[in-house]
């Protein structure tokens, strides 16, 4: 399920169109009723999230558990975890 982009200048849905990336690779988007862009900021997992997420593992939660909290596959939780290098 895809959530609608809403702009942050005059809370328009419809009148929304894609209008390049940014350096970072996010999302530009245009606003054809006020005629202002901004930035759908990327959905990346920082440093801290993974941290968090190996901790839970490590606490004996399911890794399906964390993926769920998350909003992830269980194959990137385990990716994490193998990162740190523990065992899995």
């Amino acid at each position: 399920m895809q959530k609608k982009a809403i702009c942050i200048h005059c809370d328009e849905t419809k009148s929304l169109v894609k209008n390049g990336r940014t350096l970072s690779h996010n999302q530009r988007m245009l606003c054809k009723s006020c005629g202002k862009t901004f930035v759908i900021e990327s959905k990346r997992n920082g440093i801290i999230t993974k941290a968090f997420a190996v901790y839970q593992y490590l606490k004996g939660i399911a890794v399906c558990q964390i993926a769920d909290q998350f909003d992830v596959d269980r194959h990137t939780v385990n990716a994490w975890v193998k990162q740190i290098d523990v065992e899995i």
